[in-house]
């Protein structure tokens, strides 16, 4: 399904992860919690209008399909 949205890559790699499966090859996987900040809790509404600062996802921001809306 993926194919429809995306040429596929000359090359690919195991990702080491057993659900994510193959990777293209000059990609790099990383445990999110390995890269990023990650809070749980509630929160105020966001000010969407912000545009500086630190990107934050939110629940709104992912899909039923799994796409992240930036």
């Amino acid at each position: 399904m993926i194919e429809k949205y995306f040429p596929p890559y000359s090359e690919y790699k195991d990702s080491g992860v057993e659900w994510l499966g193959n990777i293209p090859q000059h990609w790099d996987a990383y445990q999110l919690k390995r890269i990023s900040d990650i809070n749980y809790g509630l929160a105020i509404e966001l000010d969407r209008t912000e545009i500086e600062g630190t990107f934050i996802i939110s629940l709104p921001n992912v899909t039923k399909e799994g796409q992240l809306l930036l």
